[in-house]
């Protein structure tokens, strides 16, 4: 007895309603499963990674068994949907489930955080979820992991920079580099007693970061700059006036081609990234009301904003890369607005609770933000 039949048993257990489609993949998940009531689709979606066992460990109130490390990671980094893992106890003929990406977050981590070196980590399952009918408890445990999958979704962008901050933080000599780079553009443009309009977070008239006006090296610079301000003039809410200013920009920048500084680029490609995320954002929950399960089941108007999120991440990513500060902090500024947009939509259809950890993920991106411009702008400023 042995994966076929742990298979077959789990197979046995689900609602005949329910259409489970296999998976082939070495690391893959076993099935991805339709969730249909009769006779109508829903649209849910979920993986299952079917584990059997014909001697589980029974432990008070759980069932374990090991799992190879390589899988359980492959599992939990390459869905966008939530992975369900079911313990399959063949000589009992009964299954019990867990959601792979809450155990691995809130278990495996907060144990050990250095689990994922191990060869194998070990699942356990509440007995009380046991997968048997009706299963009631299962479907809840579905739209909360479906839920669940949609906060990770948008922390990820924040971890991605944060992280990319950090790295840098801690490579002295590469960040001091970009800083002495940073600090001599700003010298050179303030001596030129430039200034621009601010349109940051802050909600002030003019700020540090954004009254700094990249050092023009040509007539490209110019136009890509005057391009810049003439698109953040635009009510960007509006679709006519965001397309006017996406396009605006693409067509400047496609003109200027490599002519222009790369701090400069890079702000031009996040403000484009920031406008198609407003669009579709807009579009995708005034298509879909406040059903926050039919939110949730729509992965793939997700993915409409979802995309343009990441493209900035990526954005402010290249920046840090090369060592353009005061960009990355202007884009960090737009990757808080990303956030501070969503709450109110996403408090009302999913509420309160979900909502706010979007908010404080704002708070730090703008402190964060304010910080890198900071150790640019100010002699003696010391990191916290």
């Amino acid at each position: 007895m042995g994966c076929n039949d742990a298979q077959n048993i789990f197979l046995d257990l689900l609602p005949k309603t329910w259409l489970p489609r296999q998976q082939t993949s070495m690391y893959g998940t076993n099935y991805e499963i339709e969730i249909v009531e009769p006779g109508v689709p829903t649209g849910i979606v979920f993986s299952a990674h079917v584990k059997g066992t014909s001697r589980p460990h029974y432990d008070n109130h759980f069932i374990s068994c090991s799992v190879e490390t390589k899988k359980l990671l492959h599992l939990c980094q390459n869905e966008s949907r939530p992975v369900f893992s079911f313990i399959v106890d063949i000589e009992k003929k009964s299954a019990y489930w867990l959601l792979a990406q809450e155990y691995v977050d809130k278990v495996l981590f907060t144990s050990n955080p250095q689990w994922f070196l191990q060869k194998t980590v070990t699942l356990k399952a509440p007995l009380a979820n046991k997968l048997t009918a009706p299963l009631d408890k299962l479907s809840q445990s579905i739209a909360k992991g479906l839920e669940y999958i949609y906060l990770k979704r948008w922390q990820s962008a924040y971890f991605k920079v944060t992280s990319k901050i950090k790295e840098l933080y801690n490579s002295p000599a590469t960040f001091q580099e970009a800083v002495q780079k940073e600090a001599q553009r700003l010298q050179n443009q303030s001596a030129k007693g430039l200034a621009r309009d601010c349109h940051c977070s802050t909600g002030e008239n003019t700020c540090i970061s954004c009254s700094f006006n990249h050092q023009p090296t040509g007539q490209s610079n110019s136009e890509v700059q005057a391009s810049l301000d003439y698109a953040q003039g635009l009510k960007l809410l509006d679709p006519k006036e965001n397309r006017i200013a996406y396009y605006h920009l693409s067509k400047t920048l496609a003109k200027a081609a490599g002519n222009i500084t790369p701090g400069l680029r890079y702000t031009v490609l996040g403000e484009m990234a920031f406008y198609d995320y407003l669009l579709q954002f807009m579009s995708v929950f005034d298509f879909l009301g406040t059903d926050a399960l039919l939110h949730l089941a729509k992965v793939q108007e997700q993915q409409k904003y979802f995309s343009p999120l990441e493209e900035l991440t990526t954005t402010i990513y290249s920046s840090l890369d090369e060592g353009e500060l005061i960009a990355a902090s202007m884009l960090t500024i737009r990757l808080a607005d990303t956030y501070l947009f969503a709450v109110p939509y996403i408090s009302k259809t999913f509420g309160q609770e979900t909502a706010s950890p979007l908010l404080d993920l704002a708070q730090t991106l703008l402190v964060t933000a304010h910080d890198i411009a900071s150790v640019v702008e100010t002699p003696g400023f010391v990191l916290q």
